[in-house]
């Protein structure tokens, strides 16, 4: 099922979200994908959830150098946006282009993850939503009789970046209660 987004959106007509570091036209855009879809336009369908998906591209870069995109996780969006487009590939009949927007999904929250320079919230939330899309991949891969090497390498790299954003949530919590002068923050 296509994720929803609540009604309460800003006017995709209006571009009153868009460059904006919130999430409003992002899910205005996701509203207007959902309705093409529900009516089997899936050629627009199609064009509104790869708007939508550069827009979440846009907020996750934004959420990894420090701008606060709320209220929903910027890696929360990402994820919906990446999945949507699959699932649509997939009621298409293109499960290579599916599969392609999950591997996405979960190279780019790893990626988060990792990545050192992204606030710590930002790296638990990309470990929080990575669980959900890599059910996604490995179904889909056992779907299409993936060789279970794909599954174990995926699994390897994904426990590699859930340890690091663990890691980092350590230290700053081991800063924050232990270390008065450390800056790290968890949000």
């Amino acid at each position: 099922m296509l994720a929803k987004v609540d009604q309460e959106t800003a006017d995709p007509e209006l571009e009153t979200g868009h460059g904006a570091a919130d999430d409003a036209w992002w899910k205005a855009l996701t509203e207007k994908a959902n309705a093409a879809y529900a009516r089997e336009d899936l050629f627009t369908a199609r064009l509104f959830y790869g708007e939508s998906l550069a827009e979440a591209e846009r907020l996750f870069q934004m959420a990894v150098q420090g701008v606060q995109v709320g209220p929903a996780p910027a890696a929360m969006i990402y994820v919906i946006s990446s999945h949507n487009l699959a699932e649509l590939e997939l009621r298409r009949g293109y499960g290579r282009a599916a599969e392609v927007h999950l591997r996405r999904a979960c190279a780019r929250l790893m990626e988060g993850a990792q990545d050192a320079h992204a606030p710590v919230v930002v790296r638990a939330a990309c470990m929080q939503h990575l669980k959900p899309a890599l059910a996604s991949l490995v179904g889909h891969y056992r779907a299409s009789g993936a060789p279970e090497s794909m599954v174990t390498d995926l699994l390897s790299a994904a426990r590699k970046a859930v340890m690091s954003a663990f890691h980092a949530m350590r230290h700053a919590e081991i800063a924050r209660t232990s270390c008065g002068h450390c800056a790290i923050a968890l949000n």
